[in-house]
């Protein structure tokens, strides 16, 4: 069984004594393991120690979910949504290991516009993970022959999606 959040008033201990104790006692009976998902520094290390449960690394259990973009000009379109203004930009990408052309201009008038990031950089663009004006203004992202409006859009080509938090009522 996972135990994927825990909260409590105050970030109390005492009150999540009980309430890990019993996902621990349901948890026997049912002869299965608890993970409970928790930083070194959670209000809840120290009673997660004192009540057994042990750190395991995320290299030996994780839930975590990783990528690595294998072929970024065949991703590319795919996940570009066109607009008007970026129908004109011819859309390069460059890292220190690879180049490729994630958008082909659609429309007769073109222009080019490269953009030279980090690999970890392009694979969170591509994945919808990297908001791209601002990383462009914390300079992880250079553009190469682009405006700010091209860079516009292409963010709206390539927009950031938000992580989508699950906020869970207090038992």
């Amino acid at each position: 069984a996972h135990l994927l959040e825990l909260a409590t008033r105050g970030g109390s201990a005492g009150l999540a004594r009980p309430l890990l104790r019993e996902a621990m006692t349901v948890c026997a009976e049912w002869d299965t393991d608890l993970r409970a998902y928790s930083a070194d520094h959670s209000p809840y290390a120290a009673l997660l120690v004192e009540l057994g449960l042990r750190a395991v690394p995320r290299a030996e259990s994780s839930m975590m979910t990783m990528a690595y973009v294998i072929d970024p000009a065949a991703l590319g379109p795919r996940v570009w949504q066109e607009n008007d203004e970026a129908a004109p930009l011819e859309v390069s990408v460059w890292t220190p290991q690879r180049e490729a052309l994630i958008h082909p201009a659609t429309c007769t008038t073109s222009k080019t516009v490269m953009l030279e990031m980090k690999e970890d950089t392009l694979t969170r663009l591509l994945f919808s993970r990297l908001d791209l004006r601002a990383a462009v203004r914390q300079e992880l992202v250079t553009v190469v022959g682009g405006s700010e409006p091209d860079v516009d859009a292409i963010a709206r080509a390539l927009p950031f999606a938000p992580w989508a938090y699950h906020h869970l009522d207090y038992i």
